[in-house]
Formats: structure tokens, C-alpha cells, sequence
């Protein structure tokens, strides 16, 4: 698969006007692009609503739009655990506010609503650590 912001993966064949669409041809340009609909269509030379539309009627296309977007989700986890692994403030803290909610990371409580968790002291503590690196990188 190509990286993601490249253009369409083109398909072997400029397809002709008017043409009838597999749904291999479509599930194919899928793949090469991610699951994204509109990069699919364009690679084969297709409308978008023309994956759309078939896609309501094709569980099997549904069921590969999902999947290679799930390859996209899954890229673009392996690139944040890249830059955790360097310590890098702004992966630590997107990181931490998206994935740690159930341990209290996130948004931050109302004013009114003091934290009053064993752990705020230590949250705090590391929140100033991650502002004062950001404001030094």
C-alpha cells in the first residue's frame, strides 16, 4: 500500500465512460488505497458514489471498506508508537489523553470539580514536564 497523502494507487487499465465496475475492480483499488473511497474511485476512474452506492448493496464490499480501513488505523498506530518510542511530548500527550481516559487522562475536569484522585498530584506533575518539553522542542 502506498503511503498515506500520496495520490491514488492508478489502476493497470484507464477505465472507459460509462463502464460497469467489478466488484474485484473495486475492492482491489480499496485495498491500494486504504479503504478510502474517494482515492478508490479515483484510481479506477470511477464516480465515489458509484463504490458508495454498491457498497449498500454489496456486503462484501462494505465488508472490504471497513477492513483496509482498519490497515489505515492500524499504520497510523504503528507511526504514534514510532514517536512514543522517542519520547516525543506531543505522542506522549495525545497518547495519553486518547488512550488513557480510563485512568483519568483527558479532558481535564470541570473548575468546579477539583481532581481528587491519589494519582493528580503525580498527573500534574507529568502534564507541566510534557508542556515545558513541548515549549522547548
Amino acid at each position: 500500500m502506498d503511503e498515506p497523502g500520496a495520490e491514488p494507487a492508478p489502476m493497470d487499465e484507464a477505465p472507459a465512460p460509462n463502464r460497469t465496475y467489478s466488484d474485484a475492480e473495486m475492492i482491489a483499488a480499496l485495498e491500494a488505497n486504504y479503504g478510502i473511497v474517494s482515492r478508490a474511485a479515483k484510481a479506477i476512474g470511477c464516480n465515489e458514489a458509484t463504490i458508495r452506492g454498491r457498497a449498500k448493496k454489496s456486503a462484501k464490499l462494505r465488508k472490504a471498506i471497513i477492513a483496509h480501513r482498519a490497515d489505515l488505523v492500524d499504520l497510523a498506530e504503528t507511526g504514534l508508537a514510532h514517536h512514543l518510542e522517542k519520547k516525543e511530548p506531543w505522542a506522549i500527550r495525545f497518547a495519553l489523553e486518547r488512550l488513557g481516559r480510563d485512568r483519568g487522562w483527558g479532558e481535564k475536569p470541570a473548575a468546579e470539580t477539583p481532581d481528587l484522585s491519589p494519582l493528580a498530584g503525580i498527573r500534574k506533575a507529568i502534564e507541566a514536564s510534557l508542556r515545558a518539553a513541548e515549549r522547548e522542542a
